[in-house]
């Protein structure tokens, strides 16, 4: 746990005035599994001293940990929205999904080849080089992503609800079609962490979980 004090400004009738306060920051926190809000102030929390504090802002935090990938979590919350995917789709998501794997895993292959043999040259590797491999690096891992969760669906389709609640999304995979959530209904997302995206500044965050939810007592 790390400590920070900080320096609000507060406008008074005649005069600003200067109030301390403090904040505790988690590493991690066991509550945060079962209940959604308290993960979220800390998220919220993170975003409000990023820039004083930009090794405790969001993206820095969830690298640290590993971007809790695996963890088990039970959060109820709202349904945002449903998405139907039909075996039709389902298939030709998995199939596009795969050859842009293959495609771009011998892309990267390619081109990590090409900076080792610079190196070994003793030529330099310009930054433009390593950052498009980077970049194709991240799009290998949304195929991978895509092809995980097209797979679940294969043969008989599915759905993917979401649920949403302040700056927290989460998304489970369910292959009861016929009996899909409806908007709004308060359901409980389970399961583990499998993804986690959202805004580049960590101001909202979006997990994927492989797991299950029904309908919150």
């Amino acid at each position: 746990m790390r400590r920070y004090a900080l320096i609000i400004i507060l406008l008074a009738s005649t005069a600003y005035a200067a109030k301390p306060f403090t904040v505790e920051l988690h590493e991690s926190n066991k509550a945060w599994w079962t209940d959604h809000t308290r993960l979220s102030m800390e998220i919220a929390i993170r975003c409000a001293i990023r820039e004083k504090h930009p090794d405790q802002a969001p993206n820095k935090w969830l690298a640290r940990n590993k971007r809790f990938l695996r963890h088990e979590v039970a959060w109820r919350m709202p349904v945002d929205r449903v998405t139907v995917v039909n075996a039709e789709k389902a298939a030709r998501r998995y199939r596009d999904a795969t050859a842009a794997i293959k495609v771009t895993s011998a892309e990267i292959d390619r081109a990590l080849a090409a900076e080792a043999k610079a190196k070994k040259e003793g030529k330099e590797v310009v930054a433009f080089v390593v950052g498009t491999r980077q970049h194709k690096q991240a799009k290998l891992a949304r195929y991978k992503r895509e092809a995980a969760d097209a797979k679940k669906m294969l043969g008989k389709g599915g759905v993917k609800v979401y649920g949403k609640d302040g700056n927290i999304e989460v998304c489970v995979i369910i292959a009861d079609i016929d009996n899909a959530p409806k908007r709004n209904a308060l359901m409980l997302f389970r399961g583990k962490i499998q993804h986690v995206g959202g805004a580049a500044d960590g101001s909202r965050m979006e997990f994927a979980l492989d797991g299950s939810c029904v309908a919150a007592d």
